[in-house]
C-alpha cells in the first residue's frame, strides 16, 4: 500500500498519530507537509502540526500555481489547528493566486471545521 493510500484509510479511521507517521518517508511537498499538519494536529500534537506550517511558510513560492498550492495547503493546517480567521484568509489567499476554491474545497481533510462556518461558506459563495 502507498503512503498516500495508508495515509487516506488511518486518517479516515481517526489513527491520526498514525496517519502522519505514514507520510515520513515523503519529501516535504505542500500537499505532504499539510497532511502531516493537519494529522498531527488532529493527533493533538501542535508542535509538530506548527512545524508543519512553518516549512509551508518557508517554501519557495516565486512561481504563481505554488503560490496557490501552498496558500490553500496552509489553509488545511490553519483550520486543522482550529485558527478557522486565519484559515479563511488563507483560502482568500489561494484563491487571488488562482487556485479553484469552491465548496468541493472543503471535503478536503482538515478542513472539517470550516464546513458551516459563516466566513468560509460566503468566501466559497462568491465563487459557486
Amino acid at each position: 500500500m502507498t503512503s498516500d493510500l495508508r495515509y487516506s484509510a488511518l486518517y479516515a479511521l481517526g489513527r491520526f498519530a498514525e496517519a502522519r507517521a505514514a507520510l515520513d518517508t515523503e519529501q516535504p511537498v505542500p500537499n505532504v507537509l499539510s497532511r502531516r499538519g493537519v494529522a498531527s494536529a488532529r493527533a493533538g500534537d501542535t508542535t509538530d502540526a506548527r512545524r508543519a506550517l512553518a516549512a509551508l511558510v518557508s517554501l519557495d513560492t516565486d512561481r504563481p500555481v505554488r503560490r496557490a498550492s501552498v496558500a490553500l495547503e496552509r489553509a488545511r493546517v490553519l483550520a486543522a489547528l482550529g485558527r478557522l480567521d486565519d484559515a479563511v484568509r488563507a483560502l482568500g489567499d489561494a484563491r487571488r493566486f488562482g487556485a479553484a476554491v469552491t465548496s468541493w474545497s472543503l471535503t478536503r481533510e482538515g478542513f472539517e471545521q470550516l464546513r458551516g462556518y459563516a466566513p468560509a461558506e460566503a468566501l466559497i459563495a462568491s465563487v459557486d
